[in-house]
């Protein structure tokens, strides 16, 4: 059999997209490589080839003649990695502590909207703790439930169990993580700091309902008072409720005010601090309730949809995945190894 190996080489220059394909069409006439990868952003070359046809050296010299006639640019390059066996399983999988965690699939069929993702959520927050079950990735269109469990605590069959007493009757075992030996690799492996599930996060103690903050609803029901002096006679010392709906109001405003002169610089939060205390100073606290109120709440609308914002990017950021599951190429078995640590060529399963 004819040895296979992947060489390494890391380009002096950077490189951009349209440069992938000049570099492509130079490598493939080349006989015995059998397949090419770049990394534009770290300007490495992967190439497999069968060594006893085709040298790290030969790759190098055909890059390193190449002169772009449009922009005179080169592929000047020093070999980083020669011929690196990729047919030895030794070689394929990279060394990775495991932990006592696994990663089971469950099919859940009438998992079909976000209703009923959200309902799952509520189900495992209510009956596991981290040590049980750290996380899980429900898929709406492959009606898969991914979790990462310790077999030792909860069992999937332990899980589905759970689901089916909650209304999820067609939810089944797809693979046993502990049966399948698909271990996950402890947090100590991981390169940066192993992220949970956000979705056990708690809620801001000032919240009411959907996040309206107490501040801003006291602030609202006192500057509604203060507007009925407006109707005269009695109403008239209504006004005072102006001062309690500053005093809820204006903190948040005179806090980021202040954050702001302390950086020696002027915006709206001042100019409106200065509105609320200047009407207090003319005694017209019904006007000095309405800045308050109207500035605080408009602070809160911000804050909303800031945060709406963030979640939408906590979404898009928790899409990316933690682990691989790489395939021994000898044997087959498949082990999981964090995602950073997978070098180029290995043979990937998707599950």
């Amino acid at each position: 059999n004819l040895k296979q190996g992947q060489t390494t080489l890391a380009l002096e220059n950077k490189i951009q997209m349209r440069d992938v394909t000049k570099i492509q069409k130079l490598l493939r006439p080349i006989k015995g490589i059998s397949r090419i990868g770049i990394n534009i952003e770290s300007a490495l070359v992967h190439i497999v080839h069968y060594t006893d046809t085709c040298s790290a050296l030969d790759c190098q010299q055909i890059l390193n003649n190449f002169i772009n006639d449009d922009d005179q640019k080169s592929y000047l390059c020093n070999i980083q990695a020669n011929a690196v066996d990729v047919s030895s399983s030794s070689t394929a999988i990279p060394d990775v502590k495991h932990g006592k965690f696994v990663e089971s699939t469950l099919l859940a069929p009438e998992m079909t909207t976000l209703k009923h993702i959200q309902k799952i959520d509520k189900i495992f927050k209510m009956y596991f703790i981290n040590v049980q079950l750290r996380a899980h990735f429900p898929h709406i269109p492959s009606h898969t439930i991914k979790i990462e469990h310790d077999p030792n605590r909860i069992s999937a069959q332990s899980v589905v169990d759970l689901l089916k007493n909650n209304g999820f009757q067609n939810v089944s075992v797809n693979v046993d993580g502990a049966i399948e030996g698909l271990a996950l690799p402890s947090v100590d492996s991981y390169d940066e700091d192993f992220r949970l599930d956000k979705a056990n996060s708690k809620r801001n103690q000032w919240d009411l309902g959907k996040g309206v903050h107490m501040n801003v609803f006291l602030s609202g029901i006192f500057w509604l008072l203060s507007m009925l002096s407006f109707i005269g006679g009695k109403w008239t010392k209504l006004k005072y409720a102006g001062l309690l709906s500053v005093f809820f109001g204006i903190p948040p405003v005179t806090a980021k005010a202040f954050r702001t002169i302390r950086r020696c610089q002027f915006d709206a939060n001042c100019m409106m601090v200065i509105a609320a205390f200047g009407a207090l100073a003319l005694q017209e606290y019904d006007e000095a309730a309405s800045v308050a109120f109207l500035f605080s709440l408009s602070e809160w609308l911000e804050d909303r949809a800031s945060l709406k914002a963030r979640h939408a990017l906590n979404a898009i950021v928790s899409l990316r995945p933690e682990h691989a599951n790489v395939m021994d190429p000898s044997t087959g078995v498949i082990t999981i190894v964090p995602a950073d640590r997978l070098p180029v060529g290995h043979s990937v399963s998707v599950r």
